[in-house]
């Protein structure tokens, strides 16, 4: 028979190759489909499928993830897909995986990080 190309999520790493491999978690085929490579940080990967983007409040510090973390309480994701950021002054955030919130009418929070409001 003829030879056929790879599907889009698995490789073959040389020319004859009678069937197509996948990559482990915390990887994915790379462009070529000839091997595979790590997810690069602020994405992830559980399974042998391509790489994802850590969703809404999840976070990748390092390559070759595969879950997404976390930033703890006082922060929250800064952006990037793999950092965080402490909440700012006036603001609050009192557990793990939350977002920074405006801290109540008549309380406040005068440094950076704070997981919960004065009065």
């Amino acid at each position: 028979g003829t030879c056929q190309t790879c599907p889009a999520d698995k490789y073959s790493s040389h020319s004859g190759a009678c069937e197509c491999l996948s990559c482990g978690p915390g990887t994915q085929v790379n462009g070529d489909q000839d091997g595979c490579e790590l997810c690069p940080p602020g994405q992830y990967s559980s399974d042998n499928g391509q790489c994802q983007i850590c969703d809404g409040n999840g976070i990748s510090t390092s390559s070759g993830a595969t879950e997404c973390d976390y930033c703890d309480c006082g922060s929250e994701p800064d952006g990037s897909g793999f950092g965080c950021q402490l909440c700012d002054p006036g603001e609050f955030n009192p557990i793990s995986g939350g977002f920074c919130q405006n801290c109540p009418t008549n309380e406040f929070s005068s440094h950076s990080g704070a997981t919960s409001c004065d009065t």
